[in-house]
Protein backbone atom coordinates (compact mmCIF):
# COMPACT_ATOMS: atom_id res chain seq x y z
CA UNK A 1 0.00 0.00 0.00
CA UNK A 2 3.10 2.57 1.24
CA UNK A 3 6.35 3.23 -0.15
CA UNK A 4 6.69 5.92 1.93
CA UNK A 5 10.16 5.30 2.80
CA UNK A 6 11.45 4.28 -0.47
CA UNK A 7 11.95 7.74 -1.28
CA UNK A 8 14.00 8.65 1.46
CA UNK A 9 15.75 5.42 2.04
CA UNK A 10 19.03 6.80 0.22
CA UNK A 11 21.53 5.63 3.54
CA UNK A 12 25.53 5.96 2.32
CA UNK A 13 27.21 3.78 0.34
CA UNK A 14 28.65 1.38 3.11
CA UNK A 15 31.83 2.39 3.02
CA UNK A 16 31.49 6.20 2.63
CA UNK A 17 30.59 6.58 6.05
CA UNK A 18 34.25 6.20 6.82
CA UNK A 19 35.53 8.28 3.68
CA UNK A 20 37.49 11.57 4.82
CA UNK A 21 37.80 10.69 8.37
CA UNK A 22 41.02 12.54 9.39
CA UNK A 23 42.20 11.53 13.07
CA UNK A 24 41.27 14.72 14.28
CA UNK A 25 38.98 13.85 17.35
CA UNK A 26 36.37 15.93 18.47
CA UNK A 27 33.40 15.33 21.45
CA UNK A 28 30.17 14.27 18.84
CA UNK A 29 28.28 14.36 22.47
CA UNK A 30 27.47 17.77 22.29
CA UNK A 31 28.05 20.11 25.94
CA UNK A 32 25.18 22.18 24.94
CA UNK A 33 22.41 21.50 27.43
CA UNK A 34 19.18 21.05 25.19
CA UNK A 35 16.65 21.30 27.37
CA UNK A 36 18.25 23.97 29.79
CA UNK A 37 16.02 27.58 30.28
CA UNK A 38 15.78 30.10 27.75
CA UNK A 39 14.87 33.56 27.69
CA UNK A 40 13.58 33.43 24.05
CA UNK A 41 9.59 33.34 24.11
CA UNK A 42 8.92 30.53 21.21
CA UNK A 43 4.90 30.41 21.87
CA UNK A 44 5.66 26.41 22.74
CA UNK A 45 4.52 24.29 25.56
CA UNK A 46 7.51 22.04 24.39
CA UNK A 47 10.80 21.19 25.65
CA UNK A 48 13.45 18.70 25.18
CA UNK A 49 12.00 16.18 27.69
CA UNK A 50 8.69 15.93 25.62
CA UNK A 51 11.37 14.72 22.44
CA UNK A 52 14.08 12.49 24.00
CA UNK A 53 12.44 10.36 27.06
CA UNK A 54 13.31 6.76 26.00
CA UNK A 55 15.51 4.76 28.50
CA UNK A 56 15.73 1.58 25.90
CA UNK A 57 19.53 1.73 24.82
CA UNK A 58 20.34 2.64 20.92
CA UNK A 59 21.24 0.14 18.79
CA UNK A 60 23.67 1.32 16.17
CA UNK A 61 27.71 1.55 15.46
CA UNK A 62 28.87 4.75 16.66
CA UNK A 63 32.06 3.91 16.07
CA UNK A 64 32.50 7.57 14.23
CA UNK A 65 31.03 9.36 17.15
CA UNK A 66 34.42 10.86 17.64
CA UNK A 67 35.45 11.55 13.79
CA UNK A 68 36.29 14.61 12.39
CA UNK A 69 35.49 14.49 8.29
CA UNK A 70 37.75 16.24 5.99
CA UNK A 71 35.76 18.10 3.14
CA UNK A 72 35.72 16.87 -0.71
CA UNK A 73 38.47 17.23 -2.87
CA UNK A 74 37.66 20.40 -4.95
CA UNK A 75 38.61 19.17 -7.88
CA UNK A 76 35.92 16.72 -8.06
CA UNK A 77 33.19 19.69 -7.52
CA UNK A 78 32.92 19.21 -11.09
CA UNK A 79 29.59 20.11 -13.52
CA UNK A 80 27.44 17.23 -14.09
CA UNK A 81 25.06 16.25 -16.66
CA UNK A 82 22.06 14.76 -13.81
CA UNK A 83 19.42 12.85 -15.23
CA UNK A 84 15.84 12.05 -13.14
CA UNK A 85 12.28 11.29 -12.56
CA UNK A 86 9.55 12.79 -10.06
CA UNK A 87 8.35 9.90 -7.95
CA UNK A 88 4.84 10.25 -6.14
CA UNK A 89 5.68 9.59 -2.35
CA UNK A 90 3.54 7.24 -1.67
CA UNK A 91 2.77 4.82 -4.97
CA UNK A 92 6.93 5.24 -6.22
CA UNK A 93 4.91 6.20 -9.72
CA UNK A 94 6.26 8.53 -11.75
CA UNK A 95 4.54 12.03 -11.37
CA UNK A 96 4.34 14.06 -15.04
CA UNK A 97 4.51 17.81 -15.44
CA UNK A 98 6.26 18.88 -12.10
CA UNK A 99 8.42 21.62 -11.14
CA UNK A 100 11.76 20.36 -10.11
CA UNK A 101 14.43 23.38 -8.71
CA UNK A 102 17.81 22.73 -6.83
CA UNK A 103 19.91 24.43 -5.16
CA UNK A 104 23.55 24.56 -4.83
CA UNK A 105 23.85 26.30 -2.16
CA UNK A 106 21.91 23.79 -0.39
CA UNK A 107 19.68 26.71 1.22
CA UNK A 108 15.75 26.69 0.10
CA UNK A 109 15.29 30.20 1.48
CA UNK A 110 17.24 31.94 -1.48
CA UNK A 111 16.08 31.90 -5.41
CA UNK A 112 16.68 28.41 -7.20
CA UNK A 113 20.06 27.82 -9.07
CA UNK A 114 18.26 25.90 -11.45
CA UNK A 115 15.18 25.10 -12.73
CA UNK A 116 13.12 22.64 -15.47
CA UNK A 117 10.05 20.56 -15.50
CA UNK A 118 9.58 16.62 -15.81
CA UNK A 119 8.15 15.36 -18.67
CA UNK A 120 5.11 13.41 -19.27
CA UNK A 121 7.10 10.22 -18.11
CA UNK A 122 8.12 12.24 -14.82
CA UNK A 123 11.85 12.45 -16.22
CA UNK A 124 14.17 15.21 -15.85
CA UNK A 125 17.29 16.96 -16.74
CA UNK A 126 19.62 19.49 -15.62
CA UNK A 127 23.38 20.39 -15.05
CA UNK A 128 24.71 20.37 -11.11
CA UNK A 129 27.64 20.05 -9.35
CA UNK A 130 28.92 16.60 -8.01
CA UNK A 131 30.48 16.47 -4.65
CA UNK A 132 28.62 19.44 -3.38
CA UNK A 133 25.76 19.69 -1.02
CA UNK A 134 22.65 20.27 -2.53
CA UNK A 135 18.68 20.50 -2.33
CA UNK A 136 16.02 19.74 -4.74
CA UNK A 137 12.59 20.30 -4.54
CA UNK A 138 9.62 19.28 -6.54
CA UNK A 139 6.15 20.45 -7.54
CA UNK A 140 3.18 19.19 -9.03
CA UNK A 141 -0.71 19.91 -9.46
CA UNK A 142 -2.40 17.88 -6.84
CA UNK A 143 0.71 17.81 -4.52
CA UNK A 144 2.67 19.82 -2.00
CA UNK A 145 5.91 21.20 -2.44
CA UNK A 146 8.52 18.41 -1.41
CA UNK A 147 11.73 19.59 -0.80
CA UNK A 148 14.94 17.15 0.38
CA UNK A 149 17.71 18.62 1.41
CA UNK A 150 21.44 18.06 1.44
CA UNK A 151 21.94 15.27 -0.40
CA UNK A 152 25.32 15.37 -2.28
CA UNK A 153 26.00 13.58 -5.67
CA UNK A 154 28.99 11.25 -6.23
CA UNK A 155 31.46 12.48 -8.90
CA UNK A 156 31.79 10.34 -12.33
CA UNK A 157 33.89 9.65 -14.76
CA UNK A 158 31.52 10.70 -17.61
CA UNK A 159 30.26 13.46 -15.38
CA UNK A 160 26.85 11.79 -15.73
CA UNK A 161 24.87 11.08 -12.21
CA UNK A 162 20.89 10.50 -11.31
CA UNK A 163 19.07 12.09 -9.08
CA UNK A 164 14.71 11.12 -8.18
CA UNK A 165 12.69 14.29 -6.68
CA UNK A 166 9.67 12.92 -4.74
CA UNK A 167 6.61 14.65 -4.52
CA UNK A 168 4.16 14.13 -1.40
CA UNK A 169 0.46 13.91 -3.25
CA UNK A 170 -2.49 15.95 -1.44
CA UNK A 171 -4.07 12.31 -0.61
CA UNK A 172 -1.44 11.27 1.06
CA UNK A 173 -0.77 14.50 3.02
CA UNK A 174 -4.03 13.49 4.39
CA UNK A 175 -3.71 9.92 4.88
CA UNK A 176 -0.55 10.82 6.76
CA UNK A 177 -1.97 12.01 9.60
CA UNK A 178 -5.37 10.54 9.40
CA UNK A 179 -3.23 6.76 10.03
CA UNK A 180 -2.02 9.18 13.18
CA UNK A 181 -5.46 9.98 14.49
CA UNK A 182 -4.26 13.78 14.16
CA UNK A 183 -4.76 16.50 12.24
CA UNK A 184 -1.97 18.66 10.52
CA UNK A 185 -1.76 22.38 10.55
CA UNK A 186 -1.50 22.93 6.42
CA UNK A 187 0.25 26.44 7.28
CA UNK A 188 3.34 24.15 8.77
CA UNK A 189 5.34 21.49 7.11
CA UNK A 190 6.17 18.24 7.83
CA UNK A 191 9.42 16.36 7.57
CA UNK A 192 10.38 12.97 6.94
CA UNK A 193 13.86 11.01 7.35
CA UNK A 194 16.10 8.14 8.45
CA UNK A 195 18.40 8.03 10.95
CA UNK A 196 21.97 5.77 9.95
CA UNK A 197 24.82 4.80 11.70
CA UNK A 198 28.23 4.40 10.64
CA UNK A 199 28.05 1.96 8.46
CA UNK A 200 24.89 3.51 6.89
CA UNK A 201 22.56 0.89 8.66
CA UNK A 202 19.31 2.48 10.17
CA UNK A 203 19.10 3.23 13.70
CA UNK A 204 17.11 1.85 16.33
CA UNK A 205 15.46 3.01 19.27
CA UNK A 206 16.54 6.83 18.45
CA UNK A 207 14.35 9.78 18.96
CA UNK A 208 14.95 13.01 17.15
CA UNK A 209 14.56 16.96 18.95
CA UNK A 210 14.06 19.96 17.01
CA UNK A 211 15.02 23.22 18.43
CA UNK A 212 15.53 26.90 16.62
CA UNK A 213 19.30 26.61 17.47
CA UNK A 214 19.84 27.58 21.04
CA UNK A 215 17.81 24.63 22.32
CA UNK A 216 14.48 26.51 22.07
CA UNK A 217 11.15 24.66 20.83
CA UNK A 218 9.17 26.73 18.49
CA UNK A 219 5.46 26.27 17.69
CA UNK A 220 3.79 22.97 18.77
CA UNK A 221 5.57 20.30 16.35
CA UNK A 222 5.10 16.66 16.88
CA UNK A 223 7.45 13.12 16.37
CA UNK A 224 6.61 10.48 15.00
CA UNK A 225 8.28 7.18 14.16
CA UNK A 226 7.85 4.64 10.92
CA UNK A 227 7.10 1.08 12.29
CA UNK A 228 8.28 -2.16 10.93
CA UNK A 229 5.76 -2.21 8.80
CA UNK A 230 7.23 0.75 7.13
CA UNK A 231 4.38 3.03 8.43
CA UNK A 232 3.52 6.15 10.95
CA UNK A 233 3.11 5.35 13.99
CA UNK A 234 1.30 7.07 16.77
CA UNK A 235 2.44 3.95 19.06
CA UNK A 236 5.92 3.46 18.34
CA UNK A 237 8.62 5.62 21.24
CA UNK A 238 11.13 5.98 18.66
CA UNK A 239 13.15 4.52 15.24
CA UNK A 240 12.65 0.95 14.85
CA UNK A 241 14.10 -1.28 12.06
CA UNK A 242 13.94 1.50 9.33
CA UNK A 243 15.16 4.46 11.50
CA UNK A 244 12.29 6.42 9.98
CA UNK A 245 10.78 9.42 11.43
CA UNK A 246 8.45 12.14 11.11
CA UNK A 247 7.76 15.69 12.41
CA UNK A 248 4.42 17.66 12.37
CA UNK A 249 3.41 21.06 12.56
CA UNK A 250 7.07 22.18 12.13
CA UNK A 251 6.37 26.28 11.36
CA UNK A 252 8.17 28.05 8.69
CA UNK A 253 12.09 28.81 9.98
CA UNK A 254 15.96 27.17 10.14
CA UNK A 255 16.06 25.11 12.78
CA UNK A 256 18.63 22.20 14.09
CA UNK A 257 17.24 18.36 13.43
CA UNK A 258 18.89 16.20 16.49
CA UNK A 259 18.96 12.96 16.86
CA UNK A 260 19.15 11.13 20.02
CA UNK A 261 19.90 7.70 21.98
CA UNK A 262 20.06 6.26 25.51
CA UNK A 263 23.44 4.38 25.94
CA UNK A 264 22.36 3.29 29.33
CA UNK A 265 23.25 5.82 31.25
CA UNK A 266 22.24 9.25 29.74
CA UNK A 267 20.74 10.06 26.53
CA UNK A 268 23.47 10.82 24.01
CA UNK A 269 23.26 13.07 20.54
CA UNK A 270 24.50 10.94 17.84
CA UNK A 271 23.44 13.21 15.19
CA UNK A 272 22.67 16.62 13.82
CA UNK A 273 21.52 18.78 10.78
CA UNK A 274 20.14 22.31 10.06
CA UNK A 275 16.48 21.77 8.31
CA UNK A 276 15.01 24.52 6.79
CA UNK A 277 10.80 24.34 6.35
CA UNK A 278 8.30 26.32 4.67
CA UNK A 279 4.38 26.26 4.63
CA UNK A 280 2.44 23.84 3.19
CA UNK A 281 4.95 21.74 2.21
CA UNK A 282 7.18 18.83 3.20
CA UNK A 283 11.27 18.12 3.89
CA UNK A 284 13.25 15.09 3.19
CA UNK A 285 16.38 15.05 5.49
CA UNK A 286 18.03 12.23 6.40
CA UNK A 287 20.44 12.08 9.45
CA UNK A 288 24.02 10.36 10.03
CA UNK A 289 25.87 9.62 13.25
CA UNK A 290 28.77 11.11 13.83
CA UNK A 291 27.65 14.35 11.27
CA UNK A 292 26.75 17.48 12.17
CA UNK A 293 25.52 18.76 8.85
CA UNK A 294 23.47 15.84 7.24
CA UNK A 295 26.18 15.35 4.58
CA UNK A 296 28.04 12.23 3.92
CA UNK A 297 30.17 12.31 0.75
CA UNK A 298 30.45 9.71 -1.46
CA UNK A 299 34.17 8.14 -1.78
CA UNK A 300 34.43 9.78 -5.19
CA UNK A 301 34.62 12.90 -3.52
CA UNK A 302 38.11 12.10 -2.33
CA UNK A 303 39.67 11.06 -5.34
CA UNK A 304 42.23 12.65 -7.68
CA UNK A 305 39.55 13.46 -10.05
CA UNK A 306 41.55 15.63 -12.42
CA UNK A 307 44.20 12.78 -12.58
CA UNK A 308 41.96 10.13 -13.92
CA UNK A 309 41.44 9.32 -17.20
Amino acid sequence: MFYLLACIQEGPEKDSADTGESDTDTDADSDTDADSDTDTDTGSSLSFDDFVYLEAPYDADDSCLDTSWDSPMAVCMTDHSVEGRVIDFQTSDPVAQADVSAWTSDDISLGADAETRSDDAGAWAMTLPACTPLSVASEAADAVPTYRQHVVLAWEHLARANLDAPSLSNTTVAIIPALLGVEWDDTTAMIFGQAYDCEGEPVVNAQVFIHDGSGAVVGEPRAYYFDDSSLPSATEPGTTGNGGFLLLDVPQGDFTLEVWGWDGGEHVELASAPVSTLPGSVTIINQHVGHDDGLVFPETCFWECDEID
